[in-house]
């Protein structure tokens, strides 16, 4: 199945508003390019953990892409920050749980907000 998804700004829904007199006419669902929804941080107990390389195995079979890596050689742990869908957060944090919760790594999520793309999206107001 196939779908094209338009993305203009002035589209049919952009003059049906702006014929409907003065006033300011927004997006209602803005469109973004965004590929990530949420951002996860893993610290390691042990900066040079034989399991890292599975750990990134693992997150490639799940569609998340690293972002950082920063190491604390006087802590000797390692910080690994990377990003997932919305679709893939549960999976993800799933995984690090079945494979790697006897490590005991520490696990932070946050969200990121979407970033727009002016005046493009769904519906107007």
């Amino acid at each position: 199945m196939l779908y094209l998804i338009l993305i203009v700004a002035n589209n049919v829904s952009s003059q049906l508003a702006e014929s409907m007199g003065k006033g300011t006419v927004s997006v209602i669902e803005p469109f973004s390019k965004q590929q990530f929804s949420h951002e996860i941080t893993v610290r390691t107990l042990n900066a040079l953990n034989p399991d890292l390389n599975k750990f990134y195995a693992l997150l490639n079979t799940h569609g998340a892409q690293v972002f950082a890596e920063r190491a604390d050689d006087t802590h000797d742990t390692k910080e690994i920050v990377f990003g997932v869908t919305k679709n893939g957060l549960v999976k993800v944090v799933t995984m690090i749980e079945e494979q790697f919760g006897e490590h005991n790594w520490t696990v932070n999520v946050k969200t990121l907000d979407k970033v727009p793309v002016t005046g493009t999206g769904q519906g107007r107001l």
